[in-house]
């Protein structure tokens, strides 16, 4: 199915380039073992058939010593106070649109930040 997505997608705007991120580990080990092999299948499969697209690396920061979703880039709990193994806290999602971030710019425009940024000072220059 990523497959035939990745066609449509590039059906519709043949300039179109795709970045596929890997799933995120869980707190949960029998859980990793499924995702673990769902990446490689990724990486194996959908990568090579495919031009156009690129898969998003840096994945291993989310992960702690033993493989499992580090805890200090992850919630505790869920809304219904049980323990939620999947989910990112807020330093987890920055860490993510990082990672997406880099991936992106490294391939538009050689790795440079070029988006306009405030100026310190506070001064408005023109």
């Amino acid at each position: 199915r990523y497959v035939a997505k990745i066609n449509q997608i590039q059906t519709v705007n043949s300039h179109a380039h795709v970045y596929v991120c890997p799933a995120l580990p869980s707190k949960r080990a029998e859980l990793n073992r499924k995702l673990i092999y769902f990446n490689r299948l990724l990486q194996s499969k959908l990568l090579p058939s495919n031009f156009g697209v690129s898969y998003v690396n840096g994945f291993d920061e989310f992960c702690d010593e033993y493989g499992l979703l580090r805890r200090d880039l992850s919630r505790d709990l869920n809304r219904y106070k049980k323990p939620d193994f999947l989910h990112l806290n807020w330093k987890g999602i920055a860490a993510l649109g990082r990672i997406i971030r880099n991936t992106v710019l490294l391939r538009a425009n050689g790795g440079i930040d070029r988006r306009k940024r405030p100026n310190s000072d506070g001064v408005h220059r023109r």
